[in-house]
């Protein structure tokens, strides 16, 4: 049986399915009228029953979200326009690919407390080399804040204006002290990280690093926690596993591009090591994504965290950014299986 705890839990059966669907809305995947894909597709996408998945989809109607036209399909329904305290928010949402992206299932939880402080949402969807032309056409200009949905900081923010409120999701960078950002403790992600390979008895530890800011820090707490028997790897590509090393990828995406690879060479999920680790949780809520040893915060919640500190910048004109880190936690593929073949392979070293 998999062993998922809290967010994966939330997101099984049916509720993973109408989580999916609520996060492509709020991210604008599908919009309002769109028809969703067949029935069948959904169910075989989530590895649900026809009968389920329809029970999934009868939920969203249920709560005005969807609505079902007989002998057409299934549609997105139109909602209707809160009134507005005035306040107008731009969100940047990072959109390579909005089917695969955790900012999808952010903005969704985003959008419901925008809903409540009645603000006027302007959605942009681009990716990160196309931030700096919306800002030189002045898509902001009317704008009261500005949220960031993605790892922005790769690129230079300086020219962003200063007397605008800017808060980040998933970013590291603080503009000297301009912008607010909302990610993953890194601390605790290093030391969730460090205790795992300890108990499977590991002295070496392989760190494959993405080279974003983000990630950079990522890296940096683990190395530093870990000690001289850490090896930094840039290139995923160029990683060998070894039955006595643990690695650590600190990208969810660059592990899925790995671990991809190595199920088509050896015909298993790399998932059933433990000596394999992830950090931020992509396959606990996106379909597609290849099983994974991962460290994870909820998404959606953090949403919900960049809504309010947007709220907060927004009530105290001139306050200064805060740096929030999220806890996260160690979700594993497999407890059961942890606790027979590791320990039997650790006592087998011993």
């Amino acid at each position: 049986m998999n062993h998922y705890c809290d967010m994966a839990q939330n997101h099984s059966s049916t509720s993973r399915l109408t989580s999916y669907i609520e996060a492509m809305i709020a991210g604008g995947t599908f919009a309002a009228g769109d028809r969703l894909p067949p029935l069948r597709e959904l169910a075989e996408q989530f590895g649900l029953t026809p009968s389920t998945a329809r029970r999934g989809l009868k939920e969203l109607c249920e709560q005005d979200i969807l609505e079902l036209r007989h002998g057409s399909g299934t549609y997105v329904k139109a909602q209707e326009a809160r009134n507005s305290d005035g306040r107008t928010v731009s969100v940047v949402l990072f959109n390579k690919n909005p089917q695969t992206s955790y900012c999808t299932y952010a903005m969704q939880r985003f959008q419901l407390a925008a809903a409540e402080y009645n603000w006027r949402l302007r959605m942009f969807f681009c990716n990160y080399h196309n931030l700096k032309p919306l800002y030189d056409e002045n898509q902001f200009r009317e704008s009261d804040a500005l949220v960031l949905m993605g790892c922005y900081d790769t690129f230079d923010l300086s020219y962003l204006p200063e007397n605008l409120p800017l808060i980040g999701l998933e970013m590291h960078t603080s503009l000297h002290g301009r912008l607010s950002s909302v990610t993953l403790d890194p601390f605790d992600a290093a030391e969730l990280a460090a205790e795992h390979f300890k108990q499977l008895g590991i002295k070496h530890v392989k760190v494959v690093d993405a080279r974003m800011p983000v990630h950079e820090i990522r890296t940096a707490m683990f190395c530093r926690l870990w000690g001289d028997d850490c090896e930094v790897i840039t290139k995923h590509t160029e990683l060998e596993l070894a039955d006595d090393h643990g690695c650590l990828f600190v990208s969810g995406s660059g592990y899925d591009d790995f671990a991809q690879r190595y199920k088509n060479s050896h015909g298993r999920d790399l998932a059933e090591s433990f000596r394999v680790l992830s950090i931020d949780g992509k396959n606990l809520i996106l379909p597609g994504y290849q099983p994974a040893n991962t460290i994870a915060v909820d998404w959606c919640k953090a949403g919900e965290a960049v809504a309010e500190e947007c709220a907060r910048r927004l009530a105290s004109p001139g306050s200064s950014a805060r740096r929030i880190y999220l806890a996260p936690k160690l979700h594993l593929y497999n407890q059961n299986l942890l606790s027979t073949n590791d320990k039997r392979n650790k006592g087998k070293k011993s």
